[in-house]
């Protein structure tokens, strides 16, 4: 139990982490100086300054706020990580919410949820102060984990591995750098921790929950690093499948992500021939077309033909979805179809040998198949582009905050298969094939759950944008939303992947999605 304690300390910070005692252990274990206790008063907000509301803004990093503000901006820290992650659009960590009555002050999930907090005021309002006290209290929760780790009881609690997957989203919110090196000895801990739960872990819904989401998170950060996929990840993952329904589209998403990362990684390292690579990457987006082409009669989306030009709408047409989580389901099935259309793309292009490209195409078969994968990525991009209005612009026509509305003739076109509810959840959209529909464009103030919804549309814009094929109206268009979601919506992170764009500066898309906040790449 030590060795897997002092490995999964490892994880953390990338390093082995002090005790803090006179004679500390950790230190001793891992043959590293031990700087001693720590200054008590290292670890509590000092009350020694001036002025204190402006120095909360100011840029200086040496400003010094109040124990009473801080705790003032702590609570509000809190209400705004809770309206994004907890109760949120987002809603990728509202199991918090059945944690905090029982969570003592103190604990490391209590630590670990300050620290995250204020690094996303900090970042949401560009306070380099607050973003000092986030990191005093990201080392605090270090410590209480590092403390947790040492009981196996405690070490295979939920709140811990709860603390641990803020602590990775905290270092993604303060953009904390890591070089692949740390970044494997941090996931080998990990996931030495996810294995110290066993099998009891997926009998529990939120057990499970949990595992799922470490998956994700992990796959993500082996694509950001270009790294494979770890075999006791693939392990844990083969435990897992024995509770969860196969048929389950979610989990079958996911498995094609995994055979992605590991093509991503195969491909860097040049392992697989031209003829391998490439009908590997068209057998996986094969099976994700099939994905879309068979989801059940609740995922299908409307199209809503728009046939005089609308600055806010690109080309013709939108999409209306039932729900936005059905919409982020079917754009993360189009990033990765994309990403896999440019990956023979670029190979085509670059990478392939003259010779072996020959012996699989003729000149006519080769040029046909590069077409059609350029097609096939302009298509994917217009899909996402269009699922962009129902978010940015009909909320608008459901709360009615504009001065001037404007119209449009618009028919509906329907799925194949019915649905229950059509579009009967969206005011003025009936169910008849053909009509007027006053959809009112102008500025507006949105709300905190639109706003929310809006944040999953950042990341599919940016992979449509930095694509080869997007055509020059189609990326000004899309810096324009860009610009639309930072200045109206209030959502920075559009201006990060917009700078990107106009730099037209080359950069590994999952980096980029680590950079904007998008932590729930899952469908």
């Amino acid at each position: 139990m030590k060795r897997k304690v002092a490995l999964i300390l490892n994880l953390i910070g990338g390093k082995s982490v002090c005790d803090r005692k006179q004679e500390c252990g950790q230190c001793r274990r891992a043959g590293l100086q031990c700087p001693g206790p720590r200054d008590s008063n290292e670890l509590v907000f000092r009350d020694q300054s001036q002025e204190v509301s402006r120095k909360v803004t100011t840029k200086s990093s040496r400003s010094i706020i109040p124990k009473s503000i801080i705790a003032t901006i702590l609570e509000q820290a809190k209400a705004l990580f809770f309206n994004r992650y907890v109760n949120g659009n987002a809603r990728t960590y509202d199991y918090i919410a059945s944690f905090i009555p029982k969570t003592d002050w103190g604990s490391c999930l209590s630590a670990a949820i300050d620290a995250t907090s204020l690094a996303y005021f900090s970042a949401q309002n560009s306070s380099p102060v607050v973003l000092r006290y986030a990191r005093e209290n990201y080392v605090l929760a270090l410590r209480l984990v590092g403390e947790a780790l040492q009981s196996r009881d405690q070490a295979t609690k939920d709140p811990t591995l709860v603390s641990v997957l803020l602590l990775d989203l905290f270092e993604k919110l303060t953009r904390t750098h890591r070089s692949s090196e740390s970044w494997t000895k941090h996931m080998k801990g990990a996931i030495e921790l996810v294995k110290l739960r066993g099998d009891a872990q997926f009998r529990s819904v939120l057990g499970l929950r949990l595992f799922l989401q470490f998956h994700s998170t992990l796959l993500i950060g082996c694509m950001q690093h270009n790294a494979r996929v770890p075999c006791h990840l693939i392990e844990l993952r083969r435990e897992a499948s024995q509770y969860i329904d196969p048929i389950d589209p979610k989990w079958n998403f996911s498995e094609i992500v995994l055979r992605f990362v590991e093509l991503r990684a195969e491909t860097r390292e040049g392992r697989l021939k031209s003829k391998e690579l490439l009908d590997t990457a068209r057998c996986l987006d094969a099976e994700l077309k099939v994905v879309a082409e068979t989801v059940p009669p609740e995922w299908k989306y409307d199209t809503v033909i728009v046939p005089s030009p609308v600055e806010e709408i690109y080309g013709e047409y939108f999409h209306v979805y039932m729900d936005h989580h059905m919409t982020h389901t079917w754009n993360n099935i189009r990033i990765i179809r994309i990403l896999l259309n440019e990956l023979i793309r670029e190979h085509y292009l670059s990478q392939a040998d003259p010779a072996e490209l020959s012996s699989i195409f003729s000149a006519e078969s080769h040029d046909d198949d590069y077409a059609h994968v350029s097609d096939c990525i302009l298509t994917l991009s217009t899909e996402i582009v269009a699922s962009v209005p129902q978010y940015t612009q009909l909320p608008r026509h459901v709360n009615g905050h504009v001065s001037e509305p404007s119209s449009i003739e618009c028919s509906t076109h329907y799925p194949s298969i019915p649905r229950k509810n059509s579009l009967s959840h969206l005011p003025q959209i009936s169910s008849s094939n053909s009509r007027r529909a006053e959809v009112k464009l102008g500025p507006q103030d949105f709300t905190l759950l639109e706003t929310s919804r809006c944040y999953s549309l950042v990341f599919p814009l940016y992979v449509v944008g930095s694509s080869e094929v997007c055509s020059d109206s189609m990326q000004e268009w899309i810096l324009t939303t860009l610009a639309f979601l930072q200045n109206t919506v209030g959502i920075k992170e559009a201006a990060v992947a917009a700078s990107y764009l106009k730099g037209r500066e080359i950069i590994n898309p999952w980096s980029l999605y680590a950079m904007i906040g998008s932590y729930s790449f899952s469908a």
